[in-house]
């Protein structure tokens, strides 16, 4: 599947504009036009908002507010040799345009977003009170100056596997039952935030690096083995600790177990698949994302998503 088809299928999944979200509904016309699609959801919790969205190019509304937000991009249609010129509050740079860069941004300050798209980007806005009081739970002391994350784009595949589950926790709209996911994964994002930074986190230092380098590899590994079995005693071996430190440290770092966590990948690639590949059998489909059988697909995607594979083919796909 190309990168055309991939913005297709996530633009189909998408029921707002930007008229329809009170924080962009008073933007100026030209950044409404280049707002193709996106949703738009509060945290269980109520400490942030998120949007998941694309855009034909890279731009900013103008308005400002005393927030601190992340932007993680998803997909770009050329993200080698094009970049965004940025300035988040802290001078201009060059932002690649590689799916997984991770942008923080000062929402008081006047900043610049400039490039051509489209983009499929997730945004988090949360007020610096917010995120600074858990800095300080966390570090049990006044953070530092957040001013170095603002001067550069970042890449980190924790901070991104975090991101991305907050957005699937919100869209299910399972306040009871997400919760605490929800706080365990800001805090995860606080700590990666710190550490990038260049604070010392001294309690956590030594597991900080540990799962930074740990937890890619086990991510990594679960892309690339999507259809096989899952076996714990391959991915001990791969990274070389017991399965249950492997175990605890992936739960601690992604606030989700293991196995959670591959199931939620495995149901995310096969509605990308059904929505995509029409004529495929849901048997293949289930074959190539790693579940039993089609019955097995069909029960873990109504779970997720509250309709069944089958259904999710025969409704009207959005232009």
């Amino acid at each position: 599947m190309n990168n055309l088809d991939s913005f297709l299928a996530a633009r189909r999944n998408f029921t707002m504009d930007s008229k329809s979200w009170k924080r962009t509904d008073g933007s100026p016309e030209w950044f409404h036009d280049r707002f193709i699609g996106g949703n738009f959801y509060d945290a269980p919790d109520g400490s942030f908002e998120i949007c998941e969205a694309i855009t034909s190019e890279s731009s900013c509304n103008g308005q400002v507010s005393d927030e601190f937000y992340i932007a993680l991009l998803i997909n770009s249609i050329d993200g080698v040799s094009r970049k965004v010129e940025v300035d988040c509050g802290a001078g201009k740079y060059l932002r690649p345009t590689q799916p997984g860069t991770i942008t923080f941004g000062d929402g008081y300050t006047t900043h610049i977003y400039q490039g051509s798209g489209p983009f499929h980007t997730i945004y988090m806005y949360f007020s610096k009170q917010v995120l600074l009081d858990r800095m300080e739970q966390i570090l049990g002391r006044k953070p530092p100056s957040l001013e170095p994350l603002v001067s550069r784009s970042l890449r980190d595949p924790v901070m991104q596997a975090a991101i991305e589950r907050l957005m699937v926790i919100c869209q299910r709209n399972l306040p009871g039952q997400s919760i605490n996911e929800t706080q365990t994964l800001f805090e995860t994002l606080c700590r990666r935030l710190l550490h990038i930074q260049g604070t010392r986190i001294p309690e956590l230092h030594e597991q900080s690096l540990i799962s930074n380098r740990t937890v890619k590899r086990v991510v990594d590994y679960l892309h690339a083995n999507l259809n096989k079995d899952f076996q714990m005693d391959s991915l001990a071996l791969e990274t070389g600790i017991s399965r249950g430190h492997l175990s605890r440290l992936f739960r601690q770092t992604m606030g989700i177990p293991m196995k959670s966590y591959l199931l939620k990948m495995r149901v995310e690639k096969a509605k990308e698949i059904i929505l995509i590949e029409k004529d495929i059998s849901l048997t293949d489909v289930a074959e190539r994302c790693g579940f039993y059988d089609s019955a097995h697909l069909s029960h873990e995607f109504r779970r997720f998503f509250g309709v069944t594979p089958s259904k999710l083919r025969r409704e009207p796909k959005s232009a």
